[in-house]
């Protein structure tokens, strides 16, 4: 007996799968513009340190793309990643600076 045509004319039968998202981000996007921007300088600085070099001015600064995947993934996108699937977020930022050196 296939009940399965008889259930499909009797049953409203809907899937859904739960997404999460963070409210805040675009706030977080911000604050975490700046601070990639300020960890970058840091990271210059400290690639300097020993020589007889110093920085410069900044020359360029670039904004990569927001990278939002599962807690504990390695999964990177150049066109950035924004998965809703848990609640628990990993958000990061990448930016690219160029200083001068003197």
């Amino acid at each position: 007996l296939d009940v399965i045509p008889q259930l499909d004319t009797e049953l409203n039968v809907y899937r859904s799968q739960l997404e999460y998202f963070y409210s805040n981000l675009d706030e977080l996007k911000k604050d975490m513009v700046g601070e990639a921007t300020q960890n970058a300088r840091e990271r210059a600085l400290e690639m300097l340190k020993g020589s007889d070099m110093s920085l410069g001015k900044l020359r360029t600064l670039r904004q990569g793309v927001f990278q939002i995947p599962q807690p504990h993934s390695t999964e990177v996108s150049s066109m950035g990643i924004h998965d809703t699937s848990t609640k628990t977020k990993q958000i990061s930022v990448t930016a690219h600076a160029t200083f001068e050196i003197k």
